[in-house]
C-alpha cells in the first residue's frame, strides 16, 4: 500500500491533485472504469489507513500551499 502511495507522489506535479495524476496516468475515463472493483479485496483496515494518509497529505499540502503564498 505505501509503495503505491509513494509512486503516486513521485508522479504528482506541483499543480496537480492526486485525482489529476491518476487521470493523466491512466488515460481516458473509460480506461479508469475498467479498474472498478480492483481494490475490493483490500482489507478494511488498509483502506482506513489509506484514507487517513490521504487526509493527512491534504492537510499538509494545503498548509504548504497557504504558507507559500504568504
Amino acid at each position: 500500500m505505501h509503495d503505491v502511495y509513494r509512486l503516486l507522489i513521485t508522479r504528482k506535479r506541483k499543480d496537480e491533485s492526486f485525482s489529476e495524476v491518476i487521470r493523466r496516468e491512466l488515460g481516458t475515463r473509460k480506461d479508469f472504469m475498467a479498474l472498478a472493483g480492483a481494490w475490493r479485496e483490500i482489507p478494511d483496515k488498509d483502506v482506513k489507513n489509506m484514507k487517513r494518509e490521504i487526509r493527512e497529505l491534504k492537510k499538509r499540502s494545503t498548509k504548504e500551499l497557504l504558507t507559500s503564498r504568504e
